[in-house]
């Protein structure tokens, strides 16, 4: 009895989407749309480093003698490449499927931000036009991983709200995470820095391609047997309002350790450090 109602769970939910039928790059695996949320929630906390341009671009303007207009210029195609990447994340994803889409975009990310810092260290030529391309691709390989909010949205058809705003909510989370990663190992090195959000997020991004797989919930009659086995798994719902309350945990931890300009935390901060522990 138990092995024929798993069975039916497995019919019922895991079924794939036609477009991501590529053998190659999506064969099935034995996962749990659980496995997926937790790498595509790590793989969100890595999506952040478009919000950390602030910490770098006063070094490149420094190093390569821009004035203000330049650094508007390097914003706008930082901006374009966000864009572009999501127009071809989708396209990879639906011709590829998500695990493809994934080591793309790690790939792509981890050529921008090296070429940039190539240019800037004077390894490689900087012209400026040069430049303002290797930030495109940065940033376009960048907005390529978070294709993964689409999977998420796919996965937990019944829970879109909360898939929605848990994705997005770790996307911010993560750029908060990198300024701390910067002050803490990379204060006064913002080369290294540049490299370390070129190739981190591509490590993160590898490490859980093979967990990002299409489990759609299709609807199906609620007075049948598979309507009761499936609805008996709704419970999710509560599952991924926990999650959402840890991430609010997550962002007062991280507010707690932020420190203003003078290196004194305020005193409100305390009051979250101390919800939060």
């Amino acid at each position: 009895m138990e092995d024929e109602d798993q069975a039916i769970v497995r019919r019922v939910t895991l079924v794939h989407l036609p477009q991501a039928q590529n053998k190659f790059f999506e064969p099935e695996l034995n996962l749990s749309r659980w496995s997926t949320a937790t790498a595509s929630m790590a793989v969100a906390l890595c999506s952040g480093t478009g919000f950390v341009f602030s910490v770098y671009s006063d070094f490149m303007q420094d190093e390569l003698n821009w004035n203000q207009r330049n650094i508007d210029n390097l914003a706008i195609a930082k901006d374009a490449g966000v864009v572009f990447g999501g127009i071809m994340g989708g396209i990879i994803a639906t011709l590829f499927g998500f695990r493809a889409t994934l080591v793309v975009g790690g790939i792509i990310n981890f050529g921008g931000f090296v070429l940039t810092a190539a240019a800037v260290d004077g390894k490689i030529a900087n012209q400026d036009m040069l430049i303002y391309f290797y930030q495109f691709i940065a940033l376009a390989g960048n907005s390529v991983c978070e294709t993964m909010a689409v999977l998420m949205l796919v996965n937990f058809s019944y829970n879109k709200g909360y898939q929605s705003g848990l994705i997005k909510g770790y996307i911010g989370l993560g750029s908060a995470v990198f300024m701390q990663v910067y002050k803490s190992m990379f204060l006064n090195n913002e080369l290294a820095f540049i490299l370390f959000i070129g190739w981190f997020p591509m490590l993160v991004a590898f490490a859980c391609a093979p967990f990002f797989q299409v489990m759609l919930h299709p609807r199906v009659p609620s007075g049948s047997r598979e309507g009761a086995l499936y609805h008996k798994a709704t419970t999710e719902t509560f599952k991924l309002a926990v999650a959402f309350f840890l991430s609010i945990l997550l962002a007062l931890l991280l507010m707690s350790v932020w420190e203003n300009e003078d290196g004194d935390t305020e005193h409100w901060v305390y009051f979250f450090h101390l919800a939060v522990t």
